[in-house]
C-alpha cells in the first residue's frame, strides 16, 4: 500500500467534508444569489442563474456518485480505494466555492448596474 501524498490527503480531507457541505452551499448560494438577483431580469442575469445551477446541479450529482462510491469502498475494504474519489470530489467542492464566488463577484456588479 502505498502512502497517498499530502495534496492528495488534503484533497480527501475537502472531499469528505465536501459530502456534507455540497448540499448545504448549493442552497446556501442560491438564496444569496436569489436575494441579489431576481428571475426576471435581464438576459447576463438568467445566464448567470443557468450557470449558478449547472453548477449546482453537477457538483451535487458528483458528490452523491462519491458518496455512495465511498461507502461500498467501506463496506469491501481494499487498499485505500476510496481515497481517489474522495479526493476528486475534494477538487469538484473547491471548484464549486470558486463558481460560487465568481458568479456571487458578477452578481454584486450587475446587480448594482441593473438596479441604478
Amino acid at each position: 500500500m502505498q502512502d497517498p501524498s499530502t495534496l492528495g490527503c488534503a484533497l480527501s480531507i475537502a472531499g469528505l467534508a465536501g459530502i456534507g457541505l455540497l448540499p448545504l452551499r448549493t442552497w446556501q448560494a442560491h438564496k444569496l444569489f436569489a436575494a441579489r438577483l431576481p428571475w426576471r431580469s435581464s438576459i447576463p442575469i438568467k445566464l448567470l442563474w443557468l450557470v449558478m445551477g449547472a453548477g449546482a446541479g453537477l457538483a451535487v450529482a458528483l458528490d452523491i456518485y462519491v458518496a455512495a462510491g465511498a461507502l461500498r469502498s467501506l463496506i469491501v475494504p481494499s487498499d485505500s480505494v476510496g481515497w481517489l474519489p474522495l479526493a476528486i470530489l475534494g477538487m469538484v467542492y473547491l471548484g464549486f466555492e470558486a463558481l460560487v464566488a465568481v458568479v456571487l463577484t458578477v452578481s454584486r456588479r450587475l446587480a448594482i448596474r441593473y438596479t441604478a
